[in-house]
């Protein structure tokens, strides 16, 4: 399609825009929110500003609303999303598989560790701790029987029920 004869081309990064002579093409640039990476894109006829950030992917879509007043949309492509997903289930796994290690070995100075490395406190009643102890790996579902039933003995054997209750 040529171009009208009051209208002139514009090539950006492979695609072909228009404008009349009545428009101003204008620069907008900031960094993008979600990787740091700077940004640049121009309006478009509705006064909106749409890219994608070369870095992370993420959709933009920059809207001004008035003078003073703006607004930039995020999207998430498909491939951001599942590089979150995967990188979450990777950390749960890694979680579960250092929570599990410790419970089952038993050893107060690493649960101590483990619990002040997460932020929780210890108790120092030896029988609170241990009833703690025994009720998470009750609660686990890959724990080994033989320590689940060493778990509930335990906590019978002091007065105390495998069961959660609030």
């Amino acid at each position: 399609m040529q171009p009208q004869r009051n209208e002139r081309t514009l090539q950006v990064k492979g695609e072909q825009y228009r404008m009349t002579n009545n428009e101003k093409w204008i620069a907008f640039a900031w960094h993008c929110p979600e990787c740091g990476a700077k940004v640049t894109g121009y309006k478009n006829r509705q006064g909106t500003i749409s890219l994608k950030c070369p870095n992370c992917r993420i959709a933009m879509v920059r809207t001004f609303r008035g003078r003073r007043h703006e607004t930039i949309d995020l999207y998430a492509s498909t491939e951001a999303l599942k590089k979150d997903k995967n990188e979450a289930h990777a950390k749960i796994v890694a979680h579960v598989k250092e929570r599990d290690e410790t419970l089952f070995s038993l050893d107060r100075d690493r649960i101590t560790k483990y619990f002040q490395k997460k932020g929780a406190d210890v108790p120092e009643d030896d029988t609170i701790f241990w009833a703690g102890v025994y009720l998470c790996i009750c609660h686990i579902p890959s724990a080994p029987e033989d320590l689940v039933r060493k778990a509930k003995e335990w906590l019978h054997a002091h007065g105390r029920s495998e069961n959660i209750s609030f």
